[in-house]
């Protein structure tokens, strides 16, 4: 993971895993110019937006700038490989609206 703090409180994340390479940054254009700078180097091609990395999903949406990460198949993936398809899932037990602090520590 290579990171790049540039003026006006921009920044630039370059992850490379393997044989791709994954861009993030607030501002578009530093993007155009890494990509720009790695394909005079490297023979490179874009696959359009990520949407599975090391087995997360991930959903973007641009136009209100959000992003959601999802585990779902890792899940299912573990829960198959220990031979728990077939639990029955529970609730948490505590209320979901509970706050705690430090004085509930004993």
């Amino acid at each position: 993971m290579y990171i790049k703090s540039c003026a006006k409180g921009h920044f630039i994340i370059l992850v490379v895993y393997i044989d791709e390479c994954i861009f993030v940054s607030n501002y578009l254009d530093l993007i155009f110019e890494l990509k720009e700078l790695l394909d005079k180097k490297f023979a490179m091609f874009h696959e359009g937006d990520i949407n599975y990395c090391l087995g997360i999903q991930i959903i973007l949406n641009r136009k209100v700038s959000w992003v959601i990460l999802l585990q779902e198949k890792y899940l299912i993936k573990v829960l198959h490989n220990f031979n728990m398809m077939n639990y029955i899932l529970f609730l948490t037990p505590m209320k979901s609206n509970m706050k705690l602090s430090k004085d509930d520590i004993p």
